[in-house]
Parts: structure tokens; C-alpha cells; sequence
């Protein structure tokens, strides 16, 4: 075959391939836009109520008849969600689902961008096939109405304006991240430790700022909050199957429960000590491996990691996924990394049916993606 007919066909296969990446994509927006026929989204229907409370008097914080839970988010949701009750609930349940729909789309966007890469190319469009197709946290958030895209796409967001040294609007999108779910905290250590002076300012004048705000609007709903309902949650630890942290985990695992505290206390610790000492040997310099590093640590040691959280791991999933194909590593990468996503997109609609120590499969996953993003960036140096 001479070389302009090689060429030829390369390119013949080269179109069919895209054309074949793009099909898959498009099927795959099935297990997407299904969530828009659902009859229920239990917690946006807690989001749709608080706002209602607060305005007739009443505390969410306490449920009430209608509520699916107690509200145990921030004042400052409640009022994000406010303008959702200009609406009926049947309106407003699906306005927010294609919101949150938006929120996943443009963050996978971000996300590619960040990494140099385009969401639309071959690589871009099957990677997200095969989070629309097989990752059940995406289809888990959607069906339950979860608040987790806005929090996804407030946090890439702050990464890509700090990939662009715009360090203010940076700081601005993480707090707001913050301020929803507390989420991701680790990065204010290590915006220490870069010297972001004037990113951690633009925190701490947003945080301030908003907080003040939201106190005026409701001093005694804020005061509540942060006097009841928020140590309630750093405090208390559940077993249940969909609590995939470490807590979660070792709550299962452990019956006796000062060796229990004591082994979460301590291994939290560790996981925390490593994590910033590989940091450190990277001397402190920004990397998006760092960042990847810090959210799946943030999801380890959470007290209460549900299942539906862990779409936070997309932006560490895609990072190290290119990172590994830019450096052309061997294959066993790509098996750990695929391992990981297998462990962490699994969901076992009947786990009492399984040994326990198979139940915590997401919790592994996440461990894996973490020590496989520990050795990448140690092997960096």
C-alpha cells in the first residue's frame, strides 16, 4: 500500500472513529435526560420547602409534615433556593433537574479546558459517554434532586480562574462553594501553602460579606444553624450503605467504638499527613494533581460521604486520566485508574445481601484514585 493511500484510509478510519465517539455520546444522554421524567426528587423537594418555612415563621431545620429530612444545609441555601417558590413544586422540580443538567455539562466542559483538552473531541466525547453511561453518582444526584452539580461546577470554576492566575474571581467561586456544603476546605491549607494571598482574601471578604448578609436577614435561623444543627453533623457517624468515607466505612467494620473513633481519628490523620507532605515535596508548586489530590482526600475523611458526592471526583478522574495519557504511561495506569471508576460508579441495589466488607466498594475506589494520584505526583518530582 503506498503511503497517499495509507493516508487515505487513515483518515477514512480517523472519521469513522469520531463519527462512532459521537453516536456513543448522544446514546448516552438517554441515562441523562431520563432523570427529567422522574416524579420525585426527594431532597430538591426539602430545598423547595425551607425557603417556605423561613418566610411563614416556621424553622427547617425542624422539618416539618412535607419534608422528606430536616433541612441540614446553610441559611445561605435556603435563600439560593428561594426564587425556585416563585413556582409550582411540579415546575420547579424539573427547572431545577435541567439546572442541574447545565451545571454537569459545563463543568465537564471546564474540567477538559483545565487540562488543555476539549470536551467535543473523540477522547472528550467517550469519557463522558462513559460517565453518563456507567458512573451511578451522576444518575444517583440527578434522581435525588441533589444539590452536588452546583458545588461541582462553583469549584471548577475557582480552579480554572486560578489556572488563570485571576486569583479574586477564584476565591469568589470557592467560597461560594464553601458556603453551600463546606466543601472542598482542604484547599485553604493549601492555598497557604502556594501563598495565594490575595485568592484567600477574596475568600474571606466573600465569605464575610455574604455571611453578614444572610445574619441580617435571619439572626435567629443562622444562630440555630451553626449552635445545633452543624454540630450535630460533625459530630454524628452513620453505617448506612450509602455513607462511602472512611467513617462510613469503619462504622461497618468496627463494632467496638472507642477503637473505632480512634482508628478513624488516626487514619484520617495519616491520609491528611501524606497527602500534604507529597504536596510539600512538590514544593508547594500549583498543580491540578494537587487539586485532584485534595478532593478525593476531602471525600475520604467526611464524616458523611453519601454515594451521590463522589460525582465530585469527575475533575480527579479526567485530570489524572490525561495527565497519564500525556506522560504515555504503561497500561497497568490505566487498570488502576479503570479499577477505581469500576469500584466508585458501581451501585449494589440490594447490599444486605452482601458481605459487608464488600459493601464499601466506592470507598475503595476512592482510596485507589488517591494513591494512584499520590504516586503520580511523587513521581513527577
Amino acid at each position: 500500500m503506498s503511503l497517499p493511500q495509507l493516508t487515505k484510509k487513515l483518515i477514512r478510519n480517523r472519521s469513522l472513529i469520531n463519527k462512532l465517539s459521537f453516536t456513543i455520546f448522544i446514546l448516552s444522554l438517554f441515562f441523562i435526560f431520563k432523570t427529567l421524567f422522574l416524579n420525585f426528587y426527594p431532597d430538591f423537594k426539602v430545598h423547595y420547602l425551607s425557603p417556605i418555612a423561613v418566610f411563614s415563621g416556621n424553622n427547617p431545620y425542624k422539618g416539618g409534615e412535607n419534608f422528606f429530612t430536616p433541612e441540614v444545609y446553610p441559611p445561605f441555601v435556603i435563600y439560593l433556593f428561594s426564587p425556585f417558590i416563585l413556582f409550582s413544586y411540579s415546575v420547579a422540580e424539573k427547572l431545577w433537574t435541567a439546572l442541574s443538567i447545565i451545571f454537569l455539562f459545563v463543568s465537564l466542559y471546564f474540567i477538559f479546558k483545565i487540562n488543555g483538552k476539549f470536551l467535543f473531541s473523540t477522547t472528550g466525547l467517550l469519557l463522558s459517554a462513559l460517565f453518563f453511561t456507567f458512573y451511578f453518582p451522576i444518575k444517583f444526584t440527578l434522581g435525588m434532586g441533589q444539590i452536588n452539580f452546583l458545588i461541582l461546577f462553583l469549584t471548577v470554576l475557582s480552579v480554572y480562574f486560578l489556572n488563570k492566575n485571576k486569583e479574586a474571581s477564584s476565591g469568589f467561586f470557592l467560597t461560594l462553594s464553601m458556603m453551600i456544603k463546606f466543601f472542598p476546605l482542604l484547599l485553604l491549607p493549601y492555598l497557604l501553602l502556594l501563598k495565594k494571598w490575595k485568592m484567600l482574601l477574596s475568600i474571606g471578604i466573600t465569605f464575610c460579606t455574604i455571611s453578614f448578609f444572610i445574619f441580617l436577614l435571619n439572626p435567629k435561623l443562622t444562630l440555630y444553624f451553626y449552635g445545633s444543627v452543624l454540630p450535630s453533623l460533625l459530630g454524628g457517624w452513620k453505617g448506612d450503605y450509602y455513607n462511602q468515607s472512611l467513617a462510613g466505612f469503619l462504622t461497618r467494620e468496627v463494632v467496638f467504638l472507642p477503637l473505632r473513633e480512634f482508628m478513624t481519628v488516626l487514619f484520617s490523620l495519616l491520609l491528611v499527613i501524606i497527602s500534604f507532605v507529597t504536596i510539600h515535596i512538590r514544593k508547594n508548586i500549583f498543580s491540578n494533581l494537587s487539586v485532584s489530590l485534595l478532593i478525593s482526600l476531602s471525600l475520604l475523611i467526611n464524616n458523611f460521604s453519601w454515594q451521590h458526592v463522589f460525582v465530585w471526583l469527575s475533575f480527579p478522574f479526567i485530570t489524572i486520566f490525561y495527565f497519564i495519557k500525556d506522560q504515555r504511561s504503561s497500561l497497568f495506569y490505566f487498570l488502576v485508574w479503570g479499577a477505581s471508576f469500576f469500584l466508585t460508579g458501581l451501585n449494589l441495589p440490594n447490599p444486605g445481601i452482601f458481605p459487608v466488607i464488600f459493601i464499601s466498594h466506592v470507598f475503595y475506589g476512592a482510596l485507589l484514585l488517591w494513591a494512584l494520584n499520590i504516586y503520580l505526583l511523587l513521581k513527577k518530582t
